[in-house]
């Protein structure tokens, strides 16, 4: 956990200074939208230097037929998961319900650029000393996570864009309003493949841009584009539990 990452991009919140804080490995919870809820648990014990926080994963005659549960302390909370995309934004709320009142989970708005989010797990106390000397500083980097909007489905308000700082016609405001148009496909990877080298993109560039990734979706990411490799600390990640029931 890099305490001074988090304190340098609070007194001057410039995009170097985000981005150094988010490309930090050791302190940001990096969860992807297909994440399996026990990985999430995991890692934040990792990133919080804990081992009394675990996922507890129970065989029940149900359509899922399983449910989670996460242990921290005397602590047990269950993870009212629905099978889908929703999952990821439910099992982050009740992992603060179960670290409550020790630790919490913050959502990074500035991450917010692509199908991964980045999330800050503190202990309370370095949350309530970073309000006291940030005040309102704090809430426009870091989000208190509530069970609406979700962060993966829902739409979003304009403070949590991570586009928020930039000139109005910028990509962050064209491509959520091109993915909406019946003619092109509402596939999630849209993001990841435009947001990394085009977030200062002009309206006509983003909309060729996203045309034309629309149109070769099928057959993946534009030629020279290689995502970066997981953290080496990071598990091993299953397939969608749909089709990996436990």
């Amino acid at each position: 956990m890099n305490r001074a990452l988090i304190r340098q991009a609070l007194e001057a919140p410039t995009e170097e200074n985000i981005e150094a804080l988010l490309m930090d490995e050791d302190t940001i919870l990096w969860v992807d939208w297909r994440e399996e809820e026990d990985a999430i648990v995991r890692e934040c014990a990792y990133l919080l230097d804990i081992d009394q926080i675990t996922a507890e994963i129970e065989d029940v005659d149900n359509e899922a037929g399983f449910e989670m549960y996460i242990l921290y302390g005397s602590k047990r909370v269950r993870v009212p998961l629905v099978i889908g995309y929703e999952d990821r934004h439910i099992a982050l709320c009740s992992l603060n319900e179960a670290l409550w009142p020790d630790y919490e989970v913050r959502y990074c708005i500035d991450s917010g650029a692509s199908d991964t989010l980045g999330f800050l797990p503190l202990p309370m106390s370095d949350w309530r000393l970073l309000e006291r000397e940030f005040g309102d500083g704090v809430d426009q980097l870091f989000y208190k996570l509530t069970p609406k909007p979700n962060l993966f489905t829902d739409p979003l308000p304009p403070e949590l864009s991570p586009f928020r700082r930039e000139e109005p016609h910028s990509v962050g405001q064209v491509l959520p309003d091109l993915i909406k148009q019946p003619s092109l496909s509402p596939n999630p990877d849209l993001f990841t493949y435009s947001f990394p080298w085009e977030r200062n993109a002009s309206v006509p560039m983003a909309h060729n841009r996203a045309t034309e990734i629309t149109a070769k979706n099928d057959a993946g990411p534009p030629p020279g584009y290689v995502p970066e490799p997981p953290p080496a600390h990071a598990p091993k990640r299953k397939s969608w539990r749909p089709w990996n029931k436990r």
